[in-house]
């Protein structure tokens, strides 16, 4: 009489198993593979939110209309902004401290720029950070 086995063969084990663990890999790797591109992609859009100096100040001169000898003035300002914010997120943990720092940072920027601007220049530019802010917050709450 012929017997049969309860247990498959140990190939047919070796076969399945490791059929289901190269797939379970293959889906690990594949996820861990988006992950890594999601995060790339986020790292880029985040460099790219952040306008160049030149570029801010091509704009901050046409809504100001900032005159010949403001200009370098105004530029040299925000590249000093633009070198302390740049220390202050390779230096710092996120959190209050940073946001605080950044908020005093900005209270500076804008004093050294009200110390270049003429009176209705100054209006200007405080109507343009306060809807840089109310975008901010929008952005941050949306």
């Amino acid at each position: 009489m012929l017997s049969i086995s309860a247990s498959p063969p140990c190939w047919v084990v070796y076969t399945v198993f490791s059929q289901t663990y190269r797939e379970t890999f293959m889906r690990t790797r594949f996820f861990v593979q988006i992950i890594g591109l999601m995060m790339i992609v986020a790292a880029v859009s985040a460099q790219q939110r952040m306008m160049s100096v030149e570029d801010q100040v091509k704009g901050l001169t046409k809504q100001l209309t900032l005159t010949d000898e403001q200009v370098p003035k105004v530029t040299t300002i925000l590249k000093e902004q633009r070198k302390k914010i740049e220390k202050m997120r390779e230096t710092m943990e996120r959190g209050p401290a940073m946001m605080e720092a950044f908020v005093k940072l900005s209270e500076e920027t804008n004093m050294k720029m009200n110390k270049v601007l003429d009176e209705d220049q100054q209006k200007i530019y405080a109507k343009l950070m306060e809807e840089r802010r109310a975008t901010r917050g929008r952005r941050r709450s949306g």
